[in-house]
């Protein structure tokens, strides 16, 4: 990971730690944000990000409860002409 670094020209930030968990529901303690909900927290997370000179955005998904949403959201972002966002 070290030497991967070295050659990135970024800043890497965390991960959103809530997600649609719905199919998961029957496991007590199972935390689900709506997929509405999740679509606004990345939106104010990635308007936020561009207020302090960000635009490149890159999201890897590792929760398969949130791909749908996420494969959603990536088109819709693509189409802003500020943002550059690969997933």
């Amino acid at each position: 990971m070290q030497k991967f670094l070295q050659n990135v020209t970024a800043i890497i930030g965390t991960n959103f730690r809530v997600g649609d968990s719905a199919t998961l529901d029957e496991f007590p303690g199972t935390i689900t944000i709506k997929p509405e909900s999740f679509k606004n927290y990345m939106w104010d997370t990635l308007k936020s990000l561009e207020r302090w000179g960000f635009k490149d955005f890159l999201f890897i998904n590792t929760h398969v409860g949130n791909f749908q949403s996420l494969t959603n959201y990536h088109q819709t972002y693509r189409e802003i002409p500020e943002f550059v966002v690969t997933s």
